[in-house]
């Protein structure tokens, strides 16, 4: 069982997500943000940027977890091929 670390528990809840949801879910959730707090749909306010700027950091932490989840399973399924 993969564990989230506390830097990715505060990702999921910047999104408004639930911890270990579908990487689907994840994205379709940054998209619906990004929509809603994109400067150019709010008339450049720099409140909705700085969010908007969170968001994505928020976003790319848990892109890179996802990632590095997806490696490592990788690896252990081609390391470990023949025992299986």
């Amino acid at each position: 069982q993969f564990k989230f670390d506390n830097n990715d528990i505060k990702a999921f809840s910047i999104l408004g997500i639930n911890v270990g949801v579908k990487w689907e879910k994840v994205t379709q959730k940054f998209k619906k943000l990004v929509k809603k707090f994109h400067p150019d749909m709010n008339n450049g306010n720099k409140k909705f940027e700085d969010k908007l700027k969170v968001i994505t950091l928020a976003y790319t932490q848990l892109k890179n977890t996802y990632r590095n989840r997806i490696n490592a399973e990788h690896w252990h399924k081609t390391r470990y091929k023949n025992i299986y």
